[in-house]
């Protein structure tokens, strides 16, 4: 379901839920530590295309039961930058994920405010 969520593929993210995905269902834990995320964190950070309808995925998994409140130690590689580096984030909640992500339009606007009001 996560990458459903960061590739925006509507189709595939549909019928998982149908199928009974679980929408708190959190990714495995690294050697290192990281990991842990559930797919709200990628609703509310994605792959940097932020489509308009893109809010859709935050919104039907809140209303599935996703929590906005599940911490997680999160970490993406910034390649695309001038200066390519990591960027880590512990014991996050998505919104605080995205709140301190460095590139701002891999940020979900929308989501986040929809996150934040919960």
């Amino acid at each position: 379901m996560h990458m459903a969520v960061d590739f925006e593929e509507k189709v595939i993210f549909d019928l998982l839920l149908e199928q009974g995905a679980d929408p708190n269902a959190r990714a495995s834990i690294d050697a290192a530590g990281f990991g842990g995320h559930t797919p709200l964190f990628n609703a509310v950070v994605n792959c940097g295309c932020v489509r308009p309808d893109a809010v859709r995925f935050a919104q039907t998994l809140l209303a599935k039961g996703s929590s906005p409140h599940i911490r997680a130690t999160v970490r993406k590689y910034l390649d695309w930058c001038e200066k390519p580096r990591w960027h880590e984030a512990h014991e996050v909640t998505p919104a605080e994920w995205a709140r301190t992500f460095p590139e701002k339009g891999w940020v979900n606007e929308q989501a986040l405010e929809l996150i934040e009001a919960r």
